[in-house]
C-alpha cells in the first residue's frame, strides 16, 4: 500500500479485505498511512474498520504511540480524535512521570514520545506532549480510555527530563 488516498479507497470498496492485514516490514494499514501522509487517510481507515490501536508486528507501537514518536502532531490530533487509546502500554522503560506515579508497567503513548533525543525533538514536540498528557490525564475523556477515578482532582506537579520541565 503506497498511502496514497487513491489506494486506500481501493482497499476500503472490497469487504473481504483485511482492514489490519500486516505487509512483509509489519506495517498495518494504518502505520503506512502515518507515514505517507494524506489529509484524511487516517479517518477512512478507521470508518472503514482498520483497528486504530493494533500494534506494528515488529515494533509494537501502536498506531498514535508510532505517529508520537513521529512527532506529527496533525497524526497525533486525527488518531486522538478517533479515540486511538494514549494509555495503551507496551512493552519498553516507562518516562520518568510514570515511574514517579506508580503507573502499570510499560510504556504509554507519552512514554514513547518521551524517548524522544531533545537535539532530535522538532517544533511540534511540545504541543504533542501537551495533547497526550492532557489525554491521558483526562478521566473518561476522548481518547484515554481509562476509568482510573484516582487521577482526578490531583494536583499537576512539575519533573525534569534532560533540560525540559514538564508540568502534568
Amino acid at each position: 500500500m503506497s498511502g496514497h488516498k487513491e489506494s486506500v479507497q481501493m482497499l476500503c470498496i472490497f469487504p473481504e479485505t483485511d482492514r489490519n492485514i500486516f505487509d512483509r516490514k509489519g506495517n498495518t494499514p494504518l502505520h503506512q498511512a502515518i507515514m505517507h501522509w494524506q489529509d484524511g487517510l487516517l479517518e477512512m481507515l478507521i470508518q472503514d474498520g482498520a483497528d486504530k490501536d493494533r500494534p506494528h508486528a515488529i515494533t509494537g507501537l501502536p498506531p498514535l504511540h508510532f505517529a508520537a514518536s513521529m512527532q506529527s502532531l496533525k497524526k497525533v490530533q486525527e488518531l486522538l480524535k478517533a479515540q486511538a487509546d494514549p494509555t495503551k502500554r507496551i512493552e519498553g522503560p516507562q518516562c520518568s512521570w510514570c515511574k514517579d506515579h506508580n503507573s502499570p508497567p510499560g510504556r504509554n503513548a507519552r512514554c514513547v514520545l518521551q524517548e524522544v533525543p531533545d537535539q532530535d525533538r522538532t517544533p511540534e514536540y511540545c504541543s504533542i506532549n501537551r495533547l497526550l498528557s492532557d489525554a491521558i490525564l483526562r478521566p473518561n475523556g476522548a481518547g484515554s480510555g481509562s476509568t482510573n477515578s484516582s487521577r482526578r482532582g490531583k494536583i499537576r506537579s512539575p519533573y525534569r527530563v534532560g533540560s525540559l520541565v514538564y508540568v502534568l
